[in-house]
């Protein structure tokens, strides 16, 4: 736990509330996606263990920042003080932009990235023609990718029917809309091997909402 700072200032006190790990996370989840099962928000974040879920929730909810929908399954919803959070966030993911352009990305994060435009598109996605597995290669990591009609998701690594390679600026360029999935691969960002349509059909999710 995040001892408190003792400090008589609304950004230390914010801090006594928002400062733990994960509270962050839990917030722009809540933020970006609308009400979830609390079930969704572990999936959402590996390594945040059922105890510390319970406790984030319970801070969170004590200062008024999140409720309990009864129906439908019980999903949890930022209230009208959590919706506040929102100029947070997104001051957070404008500072991180340049962070991430720089990063080295790793198999899990790439993994998670994946996941997390699965569950953006998961409407969209009934709307795919056919499945097929796309590798996706960003600097030395790698994921496979699983799409057709409803589903996205990441697997291993293996044979594909198509290769997707970039740097992860470009990625980060992608996936934050600055430069489409056509436009990078008709500069040379990004290089395909394989069935082009097949690339393509993940290639037009490379975004991170559904416009």
């Amino acid at each position: 736990m995040v001892p408190p700072y003792d400090q008589f200032c609304p950004v230390a006190v914010s801090l006594d509330v928002l400062g733990e790990p994960w509270t962050i996370l839990l917030l722009r989840d809540l933020l970006w996606s609308g009400p979830q099962r609390r079930e969704l928000l572990s999936e959402r974040n590996p390594g945040l263990t059922d105890d510390e879920l319970t406790d984030r929730i319970a801070t969170l909810t004590a200062h008024g920042l999140l409720a309990e929908l009864d129906e439908p399954k019980r999903r949890l919803v930022l209230t009208e003080s959590g919706q506040r959070i929102g100029g947070v966030i997104g001051a957070l993911y404008e500072f991180g932009i340049p962070i991430i352009m720089d990063s080295e990305i790793s198999d899990p994060m790439l993994a998670y990235a994946v996941a997390d435009l699965g569950r953006r598109h998961r409407f969209s996605l009934l709307d795919v023609p056919r499945s097929v597995t796309v590798r996706l290669s960003v600097d030395e990591a790698c994921v496979g990718v699983e799409i057709g009609p409803g589903m996205l998701r990441a697997v291993e690594c293996v044979e594909a029917d198509a290769t997707i390679s970039c740097t992860s600026p470009t990625l980060a360029t992608v996936l934050g809309g600055a430069l489409t999935y056509n436009d990078a691969v008709a500069n040379g960002e990004v290089t395909v091997t394989g069935d082009p349509e097949a690339a393509a059909i993940l290639g037009d999710y490379l975004r991170a909402n559904n416009s």
